[in-house]
């Protein structure tokens, strides 16, 4: 099986969570350097990876869920003043 690499991380949880969100939809995706990514200097790139057949819709997947995730607001810090009341 050719895989094709979709994305990049510079953590295992980050591709993990890619990884799942793919298994989720039926495709089976691999995550390339975790251990190097995570424990060696070397380099901090973890790769995800699918076969060259499910790539184009793994790709789109992924950008997808990115954009979602971009589009949400923040989540207020802890002290933050949240609604109308919060001077009063």
């Amino acid at each position: 099986m050719d895989l094709v690499t979709i994305a990049s991380y510079t953590s295992t949880a980050a591709a993990e969570v890619a990884r799942n969100s793919l298994a989720e939809e039926g495709i089976t995706a691999f995550v390339e350097g975790a251990v190097t990514g995570d424990m060696l200097p070397i380099s901090n790139e973890v790769k995800l990876q699918v076969a060259a057949a499910d790539a184009e819709r793994a790709g789109q997947l992924i950008r997808e869920a990115e954009a979602r995730i971009a589009a949400e607001p923040d989540e207020p810090e802890d002290g933050d003043d949240v609604g109308e009341d919060a001077g009063a």
